[in-house]
């Protein structure tokens, strides 16, 4: 009984730092999306390749080990999935990596 307990707030101590991550990211993300509304450079997508890598090792660090939540697991491998193929270092990578490259939308 006292190991089902333990693991309830391990899995609600997870689901809480998991959240506050997600905001945290989500926030910079936004700031960064309304920044590059006029145009991206590379300092922008760097900015966003860390804010991404910053949930992607909180991900596999903390939050896999404790949380099976199937609908959680699934956004976290859709994110994981749009974030490979948005910021995979295409084209657009390549454009706003020339130095005072700025790339509109």
């Amino acid at each position: 009984m006292a190991r089902r307990i333990r693991r309830a707030e391990w899995h609600e101590s997870a689901l809480l730092d998991l959240n506050a991550t997600v905001t945290v990211i989500y926030e910079r993300l936004l700031e960064l999306f309304h920044r590059a509304e006029g145009g991206q450079n590379a300092a922008q997508f760097t900015e966003a390749r860390q804010a991404v890598e910053q949930m992607r090792m909180h991900w596999e660090s903390k939050s896999s080990g404790v949380i099976s939540d199937d609908a959680i697991v699934t956004a976290y491998a859709y994110f994981s999935a749009a974030v490979q193929e948005g910021l995979s270092g295409g084209a657009t990578l390549a454009r706003a990596s020339r130095p005072g490259a700025v790339i509109r939308r």
